[in-house]
């Protein structure tokens, strides 16, 4: 009888212990990781009369998050619950191959709460109905509670172990040229120059530098996530709510707009077009490589006034100026719709004709690609894209730089990161496939690359955060 009882016993603790382990698997799976909650703004295209929307990194089967978790989420204002209704899961390409799913991965959800409710709040109370969780989290009102800008609002992909200063001064100096434009940038690690060249942007109003939000060093999940490229899209919907804007752009730091009518900035060219084709959401200009016809790189800047230009065949949709009353979410190419997927921007049911691209002898998109600026293109078309004024301003701009900031570092174009990386990559491609990380995760490679520069991390930072957990 009492090995019997005993026998029992050990059954029930088994049990026990494999309902936890159970449980344990669901709450580590199930975990979101929140980056903030948003007041839309009212001037924004809304067809669904959402006053609130979320946004986080979960893990990207379609089954935990569609029936078990994300649809449980609710906020509670004075004891009335709103639902938060996700968007299509397949909308957020949580791709999948045979055997192989993608991990953590970005997502939106949206709360229909009347206008005049949700306009009054500064906090809100998330709670998960499956799981009894409640949890408190700021609202950011900052975009709802003012102004629209009136110029374009450009939003770059996360820079990561990124050190050409030369190429991301050439990139501010063409927007400052502009005249009309707010470049938003979201850092996990610069090295030193670019880190005070960005600093002295930020200073003069060009630049908005926000140290990107990540996991914990020590969680698991930090190895599982992509750390650019589809990442961004967590990042370009912060900028896209986090402020109020009119026209926005995603850029690339080796990318310009080209207006070949050089009295009239982009802005000019988006409105003059917007006008004579109200119905368009968007205006896109194609890509084009660009090679500097002199290859001798110098501070007079002289190598940046001609340009040949080379069909760009990779990036065949290239970028678009977006207009925030017409599109719901901006997109690398172009704007995002419900039955767009993130990260290749296309679906099969994709309108392209909802915007209008202009011709090549109008405005083009150039490419300045670090491994094609110095390279010669046969037979091709040669544009002057610096004119003796702009280089002049150009230069005046530099000296004023390098002699306040003490800047003072070699004038190229730096690759050293480019092979290291690769390398790397390629060298712990087994542990992501392992991981299921869709796309790259350069913290695999955190313990090579540091050793090439003395870089400032995100995480330093005093406006620095990380994501927030919740079950």
């Amino acid at each position: 009888m009492p090995i019997f009882k005993q026998l029992c016993f050990n059954l029930i603790f088994l049990f026990i212990l494999f309902i936890k382990c159970n449980e344990c698997a669901f709450t580590k799976k199930n975990t979101l990781y929140f980056m903030k909650f948003y007041l839309v703004p009212r001037n924004y295209y809304n067809p669904y009369n959402v006053a609130i929307k979320g946004i986080f990194m979960a893990d990207c089967s379609y089954k935990n998050l569609h029936h078990r978790k994300i649809e449980s989420l609710y906020i509670e204002v004075n004891n009335t619950l709103y639902k938060g209704i996700t968007d299509d899961i397949k909308f957020f390409l949580c791709s999948s191959r045979p055997g192989y799913s993608c991990t953590m991965w970005p997502h939106r959800i949206n709360f229909n709460i009347p206008w005049d409710v949700a306009q009054n709040l500064d906090e809100i109370k998330l709670v998960n109905k499956k799981t009894g969780n409640k949890r408190i989290f700021k609202l950011d009102k900052t975009a709802a509670m003012s102004e629209p800008y009136d110029g374009i609002t450009v939003c770059a992909p996360v820079l990561y172990y990124y050190n050409n200063w030369l190429q991301i001064f050439l990139f501010l100096e063409k927007w400052r040229e502009q005249g009309n434009a707010n470049v938003v940038i979201y850092y996990k690690s610069l090295s030193r120059d670019v880190y005070s060249l960005l600093k002295y942007y930020e200073s003069i109003k060009l630049v908005t530098l926000i140290p990107a939000p990540d996991f914990k060093r020590n969680d698991p999940n930090r190895l599982r996530s992509p750390t650019s490229f589809f990442i961004s899209h967590l990042y370009f919907d912060d900028c896209m709510y986090g402020r109020n804007m009119k026209y926005a752009a995603v850029m690339d730091v080796d990318e310009y707009f080209y207006n070949f009518n050089n009295n009239n900035t982009v802005l000019d060219l988006v409105k003059e077009y917007s006008k004579l084709h109200p119905t368009k959401t968007f205006f896109n200009f194609e890509s084009i490589y660009m090679s500097y016809v002199n290859h001798k790189i110098s501070d007079s800047f002289k190598f940046g006034t001609t340009v040949t230009l080379l069909k760009d065949t990779i990036n065949k949709k290239g970028k678009s100026v977006t207009l925030m009353d017409r599109n719901e979410y901006i997109g690398y190419h172009y704007p995002l719709d419900r039955l767009n997927i993130i990260g290749k921007n296309h679906s099969k049911n994709f309108d392209y004709h909802l915007g209008y691209r202009f011709p090549r002898k109008k405005a083009i998109l150039l490419h300045a690609r670090p491994n094609y600026v110095l390279k010669k293109f046969d037979n091709a078309d040669k544009v002057v894209i610096l004119k003796e004024s702009e280089r002049l301003h150009l230069l005046k701009n530099y000296k004023y730089i390098k002699n306040n900031l003490k800047f003072d570092f070699p004038m190229k174009y730096k690759e050293t990161v480019i092979e290291p990386l690769e390398t790397c990559l390629k060298k712990n491609e087994e542990k992501m496939i392992k991981n299921h990380v869709c796309g790259k995760n350069y913290d695999y490679c955190h313990n090579k690359l540091k050793k090439l520069e003395d870089w400032v991390y995100a995480e330093n930072d005093k406006n620095y955060y990380g994501l927030t957990q919740f079950n």
